[in-house]
């Protein structure tokens, strides 16, 4: 009899932080939250990846190029999911100061979570940096759609 007391209390109280987080529009780890991604010194032909977040619904990939030290040519992006590159038409390009969403077939695939790659397109970098997320909230051009 105690136990079950014990486990009741226990449930309510779990029930009373959900209900309070769904009330409050509270996300534990929200996928449209912006990720910082740095890279310093990196070569043409390679590709760098960030870490890997959740992909929560079928909203193209948001990516703010803020930096891209001795790149004025744009490097390629892509989205990739348990090792696999499911970006429409492969990548896309987006240049320095652009925010733009990237189309790819994660979350209407199964997969529930990805990291973004990127690879400078035609010289060496000295430091990229900007922001992601894996679902997009704006209303940006994609970068890949022909």
């Amino acid at each position: 009899m105690k136990t079950l007391k014990t486990l009741s209390s226990i449930l309510l109280v779990c029930c009373f932080f959900i209900s309070v987080f769904a009330l409050l529009g509270i996300q534990v780890e929200a996928s449209s939250q912006d990720s910082v991604f740095v890279f310093e010194r990196k070569r043409v032909g390679y590709i760098y990846f960030t870490e890997e977040r959740n992909k929560d619904d079928a909203t193209g990939t948001y990516v703010y190029y803020v930096e891209a030290s001795g790149q004025p040519y744009g490097s390629y992006f892509s989205v990739w999911s348990q090792g696999v590159n499911e970006t429409t038409n492969d990548s896309g390009i987006i240049y320095k100061g652009q925010q733009r969403k990237i189309s790819q077939y994660v979350y209407e695939k199964g997969k529930r979570v990805c990291n973004l790659g990127i690879s400078p397109r035609i010289h060496d970098i000295g430091r990229v940096h900007g922001l992601w997320s894996p679902d997009s909230v704006g209303s940006y051009p994609y970068c890949n759609l022909p």
